[in-house]
């Protein structure tokens, strides 16, 4: 089983809007690719849609966390400004005021 496939499956499943049935693979993907922000994004959003503001504050916080040393997100400029505003507007809404610093 490769996780970037199981991942992007899951992602596609809660930007359908069936985020329940996306939680597994997206927990199993952090599990398996732990320093990827993207991962932790997608289940902070997933997380979010399921009713699970902790959860999905957490997966956040984890995201913002990973990102400044994330190599996937180095080698795509615009893929790491998507992600960075996606977790910093996740963070906003999840009602935390800690957004990523700038330049990162």
């Amino acid at each position: 089983m490769r996780p970037l496939r199981v991942a992007g499956a899951a992602s596609t499943l809660t930007e359908d809007g069936d985020a329940k049935a996306a939680l597994a693979a997206l927990r199993w993907a952090a599990k398996e690719y732990p320093k990827r922000s993207i991962n932790q994004v997608w289940l902070g959003e997933a997380l979010a849609l399921t009713g699970d503001r902790a959860g999905a504050l957490a997966a956040h916080r984890k995201a913002a966390e990973l990102f400044p040393n994330d190599d996937e997100m180095a080698k795509n400029e615009s893929l790491r400004e998507g992600y960075k505003y996606r977790i910093d507007k996740g963070l906003k809404d999840l009602g935390s005021s800690e957004p990523l610093p700038k330049g990162r």
